[in-house]
């Protein structure tokens, strides 16, 4: 059977393309080497954060945002500067997708039933000047039912697609290699793996029992990145981050490869921009793991003090939450891999939040009570659990005691007591006055302005030696892989493009294999939020270009 459009991934680009090809009622085969219970892929397991600008949610907690603010933010950010060659194309796409994120991007999610929590965050507050890195004003805007909620309307009609007998639809069946002739592209081949019977996001078998061949007038790749091939993390890792890590934690399933750039560059794709990545410097070591080597991230507020390895604060930028790749560079640079936050428990309870849908399951299941529980003294129960069976905790009564944890933690004698003591003591002498010199504690007045962060986000200011805002909290921050930010180049159409700039007759691709669009739409940096959003529009964009062709 000859089908109209094959795509290789049911991850969420693979079904927003998906649905966009049903409703033209095209013919659509889609593959994925995981069982059927992964449809989604990675967008399952998220947070469900969405980069909108200037929406009724902003507006109603008085944030005046623009088009134009975002697209300072995002230039400032992306820092591209490979615009002759790389991010040609990028370029294009960051442009496009910031007016699709101040435009009609919310009707579009709200017409498919997706809401939001009212209070909007702030990620990546910055910390440079106005033309810098990060978010001017909170643009985080977390899905109602977090990831499963993201995905579940694309999932519903792919299903219904299925059953209708427009979408056939493979689970395990990995794609080795294209069918190609006289340099088209015009289906796929690859391995039927054993049938598994793994958990969503557990690892399943390789094992192959036979093999396919599919003919299709145009093939979509949106197989992802490579957050769990930490063999790829370190080759492309870049020197200006430092010395690629020895020890990381995964971010993302095992099946978050990468196998697919090989393969389609080895079709005749062009890879840019693979020096470009984004992960995370506030990982911890999943005591309930899912995953082999199960990292989860910590979402800090702005309150707690951040040590390098040797007891030594970080200064501006690097603060919790303002500027990921800047911290990542700053603690590689120490030559160490591992970091801390030295906190109280008045911050705990009001500034951590943990990434992942299953560490949120107030906000997953869409519990209004849950949530309202939030705001009762001591932290949420998943961070609690943390607390209690993390193993990158320390919990004491004192200083002393903490930093003996400390170093019994890290198996090193590297952290001094009095060291620590005074760099405490002279952050909380600037706390008798709303005025400071101290760049973080001003950041926290600033914070507070906002009135999401006053009520939900950022503790009220106090003093850590302070014995009534004890017990003191510890707590090691590990390196979390994650996102892929360079990718296949495509052109607007999510056509993928070969060396001489050309477009690969018949090949496409979406989502984090292409850089979330053109290779590269968030160039250097992203401002969160923007993940979901890149394989929402990506694999929008494609899907309806192809909707339309003959």
């Amino acid at each position: 059977m000859l089908y109209d459009v094959a795509i290789v991934g049911a991850g969420l680009a693979g079904l927003v393309a998906a649905c966009e090809l049903v409703d033209a009622k095209k013919k659509v085969l889609l593959v994925d080497q995981e069982p059927e219970n992964s449809m989604g892929g990675q967008a399952y397991w998220s947070f469900g954060g969405i980069f909108l600008v200037n929406s009724p949610e902003q507006r109603r907690l008085g944030i005046k945002d623009s088009k134009e603010l975002a697209w300072q933010d995002w230039q400032g950010t992306a820092g591209f500067d490979r615009l002759e060659d790389e991010d040609s194309w990028a370029f294009k796409w960051a442009k496009a997708y910031v007016e699709f994120a101040a435009g009609e991007k919310y009707e579009w999610l709200k017409s498919l039933g997706i809401k939001f929590f009212p209070v909007v965050g702030w990620a990546e507050r910055g910390g440079s000047l106005a033309g810098g890195h990060g978010n001017s004003v909170p643009r985080f805007h977390i899905v109602w039912g977090t990831g499963p909620g993201i995905v579940k309307p694309f999932v519903d009609k792919v299903n219904k697609a299925i059953k209708d007998g427009f979408i056939d639809f493979k689970p395990r069946h990995r794609v080795d290699e294209f069918i190609q002739h006289e340099g088209k592209i015009y289906g796929i081949s690859g391995t039927i793996l054993a049938e598994s019977y793994a958990s969503r996001g557990e690892k399943s078998s390789r094992i192959g029992i036979g093999e396919f061949t599919y003919e299709a007038k145009a093939v979509i790749v949106a197989s992802g990145g490579i957050g769990a091939n930490f063999d790829l993390v370190r080759k492309n890792w870049p020197q200006r981050l430092g010395t690629p890590p020895k020890n990381m934690v995964c971010g993302v399933p095992a099946y978050v490869d990468g196998r697919m750039l090989e393969i389609t560059e080895h079709a005749g794709g062009r890879i840019v921009n693979r020096d470009r990545m984004w992960h995370y410097t506030e990982g911890l070591r999943n005591w309930d793991p899912i995953w082999p080597n199960h990292g989860i991230r910590i979402l800090p507020g702005p309150s707690s003090l951040w040590f390098d390895a040797e007891g030594n604060r970080f200064s501006a930028p690097n603060f919790p939450g303002f500027d990921t790749l800047s911290t990542l560079e700053a603690i590689q640079k120490t030559g160490y891999e591992y970091s801390w936050f030295i906190l109280t428990e008045k911050i705990i309870e009001k500034e951590f939040a943990l990434s992942g849908s299953e560490q949120n399951p107030d906000l997953t299941h869409k519990s209004l009570g849950e949530v309202l529980k939030r705001i009762l003294p001591g932290p949420p129960a998943p961070i609690q659990a943390f607390k209690e069976h993390g193993e990158d905790f320390v919990i004491a009564d004192n200083l002393k005691e903490l930093v003996d944890g400390m170093n019994k933690l890290a198996g090193n004698e590297l952290l001094n007591f009095m060291k620590i003591k005074e760099q405490i003591m002279a952050r909380d002498r600037e706390m008798d006055n709303k005025f400071t010199k101290d760049l973080q504690v001003n950041a926290i007045h600033g914070a507070r302005n906002y009135i999401g962060d006053k009520l939900v986000r950022v503790a009220k200011p106090h003093k850590i030696l302070d014995p009534h805002n004890w017990p003191l909290i510890a707590v090691r921050l590990n390196i979390l892989t994650r996102k892929t930010l360079g990718g296949l180049q495509t052109n607007l159409d999510g056509a993928v493009l070969g060396i001489d700039g050309q477009p690969v007759p018949g090949l496409f691709a979406a989502g984090e294999v292409s850089g979330f669009g053109g290779g590269g739409v968030h160039g250097y940096r992203a401002l969160e939020g923007t993940f979901i959003g890149g394989c929402l529009f990506s694999g929008r964009q494609v899907g309806r270009y192809l909707a339309k062709r003959e």
